[in-house]
């Protein structure tokens, strides 16, 4: 994802693109989030809830020193959904 330059370099490349080793990079990297989208899959889904789940576990586990890095990864989360939601058809 580092050596892509622009919205064509991104559409050329997109077949050969490969998911970073760190998904939960999608929360805060639009480019990112633009690719998962075009080729999600159940996996990576996965993948970033454990992490955050795991994040907030450990945060919540010593609230004192946290409260900062919770704000600051609920604001990215929404950020995130927002950019991500799946509208459900009723």
């Amino acid at each position: 994802m580092e050596e892509i330059e622009d919205v064509h370099d991104f559409v050329q490349k997109l077949e050969k693109i490969e998911p970073p080793n760190q998904l939960v990079a999608v929360i805060g990297d639009s480019l990112l989030q633009k690719f998962l989208q075009l080729r999600s899959s159940e996996n990576s889904s996965r993948r970033v809830d454990a992490w955050l789940l795991a994040f907030f576990e450990d945060q919540l586990e010593v609230p004192e020193s946290a409260e900062s890095k919770i704000l600051e990864m609920l604001e990215a989360v929404l950020m995130y959904t927002r950019y991500t939601k799946v509208w459900a058809r009723r």
